[in-house]
């Protein structure tokens, strides 16, 4: 948890420091003729008063105006393509009890130490970006898909058999997994050189797979723990910081909480003699947090 801890602080500090020190000291007045701008940027390719004044022409003495300036001017939008990456930290699930009262005399089955470890992320997204006329506040907007993978989280616990009882303690493990398709809406709150902060959210839906459970200890032999898939409704919320390189490919780090929905497995089975005994099933919810790096580039 501790070295969890050194990673996430070190995350924040990067973010912030993104919008810091890559202030635009490149982008420099260049009336002169100078060099001033980074990556093809200009100080002035972006002002509305410009924008206007090539559309204004079109008809007239610039009737030769070319695909390029009008992508320069910002007076266009785009379609995207990207791809994210990052690390999760999903928050730790309760414990639960099962109990078997139809059979027996209030058997209980305690399932405690519950911990759901920390796994990755990685997924592709497209979609459309309009671009506003707006000089610094808004000056773009963008709404598409975004297909993930999460994968790598163990979910480990213990249970008792028949009570707390230090000599019938267990242990379990198994993995958790989910497939998930967001249609997503992002603005970039303001425009500062080549770094715009941007604010994002997602609704969707998760398939979300518990599998590979694997059980330790005197009554492993007794019980029955198997996965399962499950559907359910997903959403997100999060920000970050892009930083365009040049006009269409852009890098970004970014903080996005998500909520995944449940996953259960199938009912728990207990051994009692030649007939199993069903004793419901363990759900966990999966809400996290990830820490994402990533690429995008304007078609």
């Amino acid at each position: 948890m501790t070295s969890f801890n050194h990673l996430k602080n070190l995350f924040f500090a990067a973010l912030f420091g993104a919008v810091v020190f890559f202030a635009p000291a490149t982008f420099a007045d260049d009336s002169g003729g100078g060099g001033g701008g980074f990556g093809g940027f200009k100080p002035d390719a972006f002002k509305p008063d410009m924008a206007k004044n090539l559309l204004a022409n079109k008809g007239g003495g610039q009737k030769d105006i070319e695909e390029k300036d009008y992508r320069r001017y910002g007076i266009r939008n785009y379609f995207y393509v990207g791809l994210q990456a990052g690390m999760v930290n999903y928050a730790q699930p309760g414990d639960e009890t099962l109990d078997e009262s139809e059979h027996t005399d209030g058997a209980t089955f305690p399932f405690v130490n519950t911990q759901l470890k920390s796994g990755f992320v990685g997924g592709l997204n497209a979609g459309y970006q309009l671009t506003t006329e707006h000089e610094f506040f808004f000056p773009a907007y963008r709404f598409g898909v975004s297909a993930n993978y999460f994968g790598g989280a163990k979910l480990n616990g213990e249970y008792y058999y028949l009570f707390e009882n230090p000599d019938t303690l267990n242990s379990y493990q198994a993995s958790v997994s989910s497939q998930v398709l967001f249609l997503t809406a992002e603005a970039d709150i303001f425009k500062w050189g080549p770094v715009r902060p941007f604010v994002l959210v997602g609704v969707g839906g998760a398939r979300n797979v518990l599998s590979s459970y694997q059980l330790t200890g005197p009554q492993a032999g007794i019980f029955a723990i198997d996965g399962q898939s499950q559907m359910g409704l997903a959403y997100e919320a999060g920000l970050g910081v892009s930083y365009y390189f040049t006009e269409r490919l852009s890098a970004s780090i970014s903080y996005v909480y998500s909520n995944l929905g449940t996953v259960t497995s199938k009912p728990v089975t207990w051994q009692v003699g030649d007939k199993p005994i069903a004793l419901g099933s363990l759900s966990y919810s999966l809400s996290n947090s990830e820490y994402l790096l990533g690429v995008r580039y304007l078609i």
